[in-house]
């Protein structure tokens, strides 16, 4: 079957789950995705391999923090929060009016999170061990919510847009940063993305299901707008990612 097709498979069981009348559970869009997050886990192995200057959304970690407007006493959630360095910096910048809701599925990097958080003593951040087909965040409780390099991990997308949903306030926005699939994503022939190494760019074809296409018809699915302005100062900076922003009306 081919991508689109997949995708317009996601997308009818999306309406149905979305619209709260499926006749069955969403299926997996990428069985055993996430099992190497399940259980035992060497954090500090995930550590030395996400943040690392050679990982274009670590180096550029600030200049995409500057980007994204955060203000005192917003509540942020960090989607996918892994070791948490996003995480950190979200606290900091909201302030003790603010929170950070740091959400994993992954124990293991919940509780390093927890640890970093009390020796930086930033009280402002939360962890939230969220289950496959859900964020686990309260209704109405989030003005900014950051997926990076996350959403091709979500195993049941129109299901975890869903709570996504209910937990956006109206007015929010959510900003989703993930791998270009050069595959099937058009217009970027360009020469930046092409030096990278084939190997990188054929990982990066297996590994990552979704297309630029599919999240935006997945999150317009799920009730959010494609936001009239798209962070091209983030776009400008990445190579093998790119940057999206939805809003919730």
């Amino acid at each position: 079957m081919s991508t689109r097709n997949k995708c317009a498979g996601t997308m009818l069981v999306g309406i149905l789950v979305f619209l709260g009348g499926c006749a069955q559970p969403e299926q997996s869009v990428k069985p055993g995705i996430n099992d190497r997050f399940k259980g035992e886990m060497q954090v500090d192995e995930w550590v030395e391999r996400f943040e690392s200057e050679s990982r274009e959304v670590f180096q550029h970690r600030d200049a995409v923090i500057d980007a994204l407007g955060i203000e005192t006493g917003m509540h942020v959630a960090d989607i996918g929060a892994g070791t948490g360095f996003y995480s950190f910096e979200f606290a900091r910048r909201v302030g003790p009016e603010g929170r950070v809701h740091a959400v994993d599925i992954a124990r293991p990097f919940l509780d390093r999170i927890e640890a970093e958080a009390a020796d930086r003593e930033l009280s402002n951040i939360r962890t939230i061990q969220c289950p496959e087909n859900s964020t686990g965040l309260k209704s109405g409780s989030i003005d900014l919510a950051f997926i990076c390099d996350t959403y091709h991990h979500f195993e049941f997308p129109m299901s975890t847009l869903g709570s996504l949903h209910r937990a956006m306030r109206p007015g929010s926005r959510v900003v989703i940063i993930d791998f270009v699939r050069h595959d099937v994503d058009a217009g970027r022939e360009d020469a930046k993305w092409m030096a990278l190494p084939q190997e990188r760019r054929t990982w990066i074809a297996g590994h990552v299901r979704c297309d630029r296409q599919t999240i935006i018809d997945e999150c317009r699915m799920a009730g959010f707008e494609l936001a009239d302005e798209q962070p091209t100062s983030i776009n400008q900076l990445l190579t093998e990612n790119y940057a999206l922003v939805f809003v919730k009306p």
